[in-house]
């Protein structure tokens, strides 16, 4: 391991020691360099043993001062259990301590990887080093809060916890009586309790005994959880009544002024994120694991969603306000712009395009991206089917389905808009007819056309009788629309031809050789 990272430019002022920590909570493990060596000497002591840590580093000064020069202690563990304590105290030891993000460290990819506490250990120090090296992404540092930051956390964490808990009691009472046949009761409505003895089960029984002890139980519980969150709510408006200039309430207290911003999540966003700085808006996206996560290798080009590797509460706050500002705030230049991106379209097309990548330079909420490669990708589907000879004939954002033209043939076929039909390109597809091999590498299969079958949209579609499943046939017909196979939600639909607006079911079987009647009478002569 080389040691001349941290020699510049301080490298001639100190000499310096390198610890890292692997911690447990049983046992804690310490890897020491000192200068001018680049081998690692490694200690055990029990965890949460502050006399025996501080001694092992007063020996480790003592002989790193024997070089003459100034000593300076460089430390790191990754970030976990024992919270920001340890950091703490070792800035109070003259200890320059960092946090680090444990899944920010690169590990082997292999299926079967040795892992124990002495490769952890090594693999720790070698980040750490390459990190004070300047290397970039080698790792991330986590910023810890000041203790007055974390322990303003509390508010709103213990009430996220208490509503969670109620919500728990509540639900067990009503699946309890659920049980019997009693439905729609409301625990926290007064009087519950008096209701148990006049209620009467489906079958027109009284509850049982040992069914009412425990209900009445559960309502103590209840009761008491719910009286812990109306305190806790009565003493932070308490706190954000008169807050104080600059201080966290403050912040709180200037976000509920917009619309569609309420108080707890204005509380909640200064206590979790607006706590500290951000120079830009990628490290708010960061922060919150907002940011998007794009597969982009060879001719594979996918977006894998956000990263969710952030402040999950944060994110999921910011997730809630990103819809209540387009309800409360639709004519801000955000909602607009949503609006003009998303237009009319439901699901998860609406909600893909309504993830965030970041905070708005304006000010506003975290801005709501979009899946620009799928964007890209339908754009250069629609080049392709352009250039093929025929323009597509429906609107893809309205009923979801377009009119794609067969490579080489003037022919159309019906087929959902979402996606192309691309069929993965094997011998066996080659032997069961499919056709020539799209630029892209992938193929498009031909199969038979059918008669009597009028083009649905997915939400209106009806039932029809039910027709021979397509097989592709061996000798290719030109006058055949090429499509793929259809996804899960159509596939009891035929692949289908477009003959005038209709798509038409053939009377012959799968197996037949003959050439179907609607074909030859849409191509003007007998198929070959």
């Amino acid at each position: 391991m080389c040691t001349d990272h941290a020699d510049t430019p301080a490298g001639c002022k100190y000499a310096t020691v390198y610890v890292v920590f692997e911690l447990s909570k049983a046992k804690w493990q310490l890897g020491i360099m000192l200068p001018g060596t680049e081998k690692m000497s490694r200690y055990r002591i029990d965890g949460g043993d502050l006399a025996a840590l501080a001694a092992l580093l007063v020996k480790a000064r003592s002989k790193a001062e024997q070089t003459g020069k100034l000593v300076r202690i460089l430390s790191c563990y990754e970030a976990g259990l024992d919270g920001h304590w340890l950091h703490r105290w070792l800035a109070d030891n003259e200890v320059l301590n960092h946090e680090i993000d444990a899944s920010s460290i690169e590990v082997n990819r292999r299926a079967r990887r040795a892992k124990t506490d002495r490769i952890d250990l090594a693999q720790l120090m070698r980040s750490f080093l390459a990190y004070l090296r300047g290397e970039p992404r080698v790792c991330s540092m986590v910023r810890v809060p000041t203790p007055e930051d974390e322990d303003r956390k509390r508010r709103t964490r213990e009430r996220e916890r208490l509503l969670q808990e109620r919500t728990g009691h509540s639900n067990r009472i009503k699946g309890l009586l659920h049980g019997q046949g009693i439905r729609d009761v409301m625990p926290l409505k007064p009087g519950f309790l008096a209701s148990l003895d006049a209620m009467r089960t489906g079958d027109g029984r009284v509850l049982p005994p040992r069914l009412k002890d425990e209900i009445r139980r559960e309502h103590e519980r209840l009761v008491l959880v719910h009286k812990q969150i109306k305190g806790l709510e009565a003493a932070n408006a308490a706190a954000h009544r008169t807050p104080a200039k600059d201080s966290a309430e403050a912040k709180a207290v200037q976000l509920a002024q917009l619309k569609a911003i309420g108080p707890h999540i204005a509380q909640l966003l200064a206590n979790e994120v607006f706590y500290r700085d951000f120079k830009n808006r990628r490290q708010l996206g960061s922060c919150v694991g907002l940011t998007d996560v794009p597969y982009d290798s060879g001719a594979r080009r996918r977006q894998q969603g956000i990263s969710k590797a952030g402040n999950r509460r944060a994110r999921t706050t910011a997730i809630e306000l990103a819809w209540l500002w387009l309800r409360h705030q639709p004519d801000t230049e955000l909602s607009r712009w949503f609006r003009e991106r998303v237009g009319n379209l439901k699901g998860r097309i609406r909600k893909m395009r309504h993830r965030g990548a970041g905070a708005q330079a304006d000010g506003g909420p975290l801005a709501l991206s979009g899946d620009r490669p799928r964007a890209e990708w339908r754009r250069h589907a629609s080049e392709l089917l352009s250039n093929a000879g025929a323009p597509m004939t429906t609107d893809v954002t309205q009923d979801r389905r377009v009119t794609e033209p067969g490579l080489g043939s003037s022919d159309s076929a019906f087929v959902d808009g979402s996606r192309l039909f691309w069929a993965l390109p094997s011998p066996v597809h080659e032997r069961s007819g499919f056709g020539p091999p799209h630029p892209t590498g992938y193929k498009l299969m031909r199969c038979w056309p059918h008669n009597d079958v009028t083009a649905q949209s997915r939400t209106s579609r009806q039932a029809v009788n039910r027709a021979p499943r397509n097989v592709p046939i061996r000798k290719l017909c030109s006058g055949l629309a090429t499509v793929k196979a259809a996804p899960r939600r159509l596939r009891r639909w035929p692949a289908a031809n477009l003959d005038g607006g209709c798509v038409r079911r053939s009377g012959y079987p799968s197996g037949s050789k003959g050439a179907s009647p609607s074909t030859e009478h849409a191509k003007g002569k007998a198929m070959p």
